[in-house]
């Protein structure tokens, strides 16, 4: 597979691990702000004061 990327087998092992780690880092950040929803839940209206800023308008 590196032969045909280009690359060599370190170069292409090095990124294939670059790649698993960022993936990893990514779940743990994931799960790490699903559970702090499931510990603190957002109440009623938390948020209302930021629907308007969503919105886009054309100018």
């Amino acid at each position: 597979m590196a032969k045909k990327l280009g690359i060599t087998r370190s170069g292409f092992t090095r990124e294939a691990l670059r790649a698993a780690l960022a993936r990893s880092k990514e779940r743990e950040i994931e799960r790490k702000h699903r559970e702090g929803y499931l510990r603190k839940p957002p109440k009623r209206g938390e948020f209302q004061a930021w629907e308007k800023e969503q919105v886009w308008s054309e100018p």
